[in-house]
């Protein structure tokens, strides 16, 4: 045995041995440094989404070696995990490994490891992916009689305001979406804002709002947003798993309010008490299909207005019928361009989806969409105010 010059024999009361850990805890739950270090890329992202390339991923630290009692597996050093591991999405401290076929939000595949089985999807039959589904889907609502899901407009006096907004601003209006039968509608006035205006209130709130993206349960949402609110009201905006913080509304504010809501008939005293906008870089930020039936608006219970106005590019919007009868349209499409103003007025938040679609545009766009919010969460100043 060759020994160092500074050793001397009797140090040596037994036999070396090597031996491997027996429990691969760390295998599956390491703790991610929290320098970088020489193994890892100059800035740490814990945030590994493809959608974004520009995001740094981890460099692979040394492996130490296959691990005996896991064929397959790799050990590795403490305080490290490989580059095919990814966080879990659902656990968090865990990881998991990552494979070709894995959804959108896990980095992509490295040489030299293992693929992935064909999902267990494709090998389902017609009559399971009808059951799941179901099973994921949630019943349609009870219908009020034999000929409307809700109650006629006739008797709830609901007015649209595209009907209700004076002789000369009735001219700007159509609704290119209308089911009285589940008392839905969509308006539309387009180019309610000149270029020059537009511009002009497009760059100030560009500049000026303090835009977040939010984490959810699959990662950063594909989109910037800012949750606005009247004074005298802290409500967060709860939905699909994230929270935002209000923030007041601005001196421009009001002075937009002016030009976007005196079109529809509305007094300052009516007007929306908050704003949600949305900061679409290109074409390639979105916002899937959903329902804004959160229980601030109420839209799930009751006639529910929004009133939305787009700046900036020119992109698609969809809405898209929950439980559609025979021979029903299930989309409308429409092509919102900068200063377009579209309404979504009734039950269309109960009976509706709606979303911007992806596209190939390079050009940024801001969505403004202004509710009422009808039932504050406790603890806010203006609960006993509607």
């Amino acid at each position: 045995m060759h020994m160092h010059k500074d050793m001397q024999p009797t140090q040596l009361k037994r036999p070396m041995r090597l031996t491997w850990p027996t429990q691969p805890t760390r295998l599956m739950r390491p703790t991610p440094p929290m320098q970088p270090t020489q193994h890892m890329l100059p800035k740490w992202r814990m945030d590994i989404r493809i959608k974004q390339p520009h995001m740094h991923y981890a460099g692979a630290p040394v492996v130490h070696g296959m691990h005996p009692m896991m064929p397959g597996a790799h050990m590795v050093p403490n305080g490290h995990y490989p580059i095919h591991y990814a966080p879990h999405p659902h656990h968090p401290g865990y990881y998991m490994p990552v494979y070709p076929g894995h959804p959108p939000g896990f980095p992509p595949h490295y040489p030299g490891y293992p693929p992935l089985a064909r999902e267990s999807r494709d090998k389902d039959s017609d009559e399971d992916r009808k059951k799941k589904k179901e099973r994921e889907e949630p019943p349609p609502p009870t219908k009020f009689d034999d000929d409307h899901w809700e109650e006629p407009r006739t008797r709830t006096k609901l007015k649209l305001l595209g009907e209700d907004c004076g002789e000369e601003n009735r001219k700007l209006w159509s609704y290119p979406m209308t089911d009285e039968n589940r008392r839905c509608f969509a308006g539309y006035i387009p180019c309610l804002l000149k270029e020059d205006v537009c511009d002009s209130f497009f760059k100030k709130i560009r500049d000026s709002v303090d835009w977040q993206q939010p984490e959810g349960p699959l990662g950063q949402i594909p989109r910037k947003t800012c949750w606005m609110v009247k004074a005298g009201c802290d409500c967060k905006y709860r939905y699909g798993g994230i929270e935002v913080a209000p923030q007041k509304f601005p001196s421009w504010m009001n002075e937009l309010m002016e030009l976007v809501l005196k079109p529809c008939g509305l007094s300052q005293k009516d007007w929306p008490n908050s704003c949600n906008l949305n900061l679409y870089e290109d074409g390639g930020m979105t916002v899937g299909w959903h329902a804004d039936d959160e229980k601030l608006f109420q839209g799930r219970f009751r006639d529910c207005r929004i009133i939305s106005l787009s700046l900036g590019a020119t992109r698609k919007f969809e809405l898209r019928l929950n439980w559609p009868e025979e021979e029903e349209a299930q989309i409308t499409r429409l092509t919102l361009r900068g200063g377009d103003l579209l309404t979504m007025e009734g039950m269309t938040q109960k009976h509706f989806q709606h979303r911007v679609p992806r596209e190939g545009t390079k050009e940024p766009r801001i969505n403004l969409t202004w509710r009422w919010v009808k039932k504050h969460l406790p603890g806010c100043p203006s609960g006993g105010r509607r």
